[in-house]
């Protein structure tokens, strides 16, 4: 058994009105550009990111450094848990802002740093999202 593809977006800051698209990871340009393929291994759904502005740059080489761009969590409540978390200290780089994708229910999504400068995203996605922005 292997992955699945379950779909492919290309996505540019212009088409989703966000002049600071791509700057919620650390990306050093604001008119970023990235191809996102979304698979699914049994029960896991995986989304790749590769990034086209800024151009993606090849692995390190060193296993013992972390290379990933960030590590994304579901969230049931994102707006509860973003409220605890930043209670907590947690600094988000963004605020909870949600996706209309064509054909697909609604999603809502936000980032901050863990304590080793890795870039996590809370997500949370289907009717639980409703219209909020």
């Amino acid at each position: 058994m292997g992955f699945r593809l379950l779909g492919r977006k290309h996505r540019r800051a212009a088409d989703l009105g966000d002049a600071l698209f791509g700057a919620h990871e650390g990306a050093a340009s604001r008119s970023a550009e990235i191809l996102i393929a979304d698979m699914q291994l049994g029960d896991a759904q995986l989304e790749f990111i590769q990034y086209v502005d800024p151009a993606s740059r090849p692995f390190h080489g060193d296993p013992s450094r972390a290379g990933s761009a960030h590590v994304a969590l579901l969230s049931d409540d994102i707006e509860s848990d973003h409220r605890r978390l930043e209670s907590a200290g947690v600094r988000f780089h963004t605020p909870v802002r949600t996706v209309h994708d064509p054909g697909r229910p609604a999603w809502r999504w936000c980032y901050f740093r863990d304590p080793d400068g890795i870039c996590v995203e809370l997500v949370q996605s289907g009717e639980a999202c409703g219209g909020a922005d």
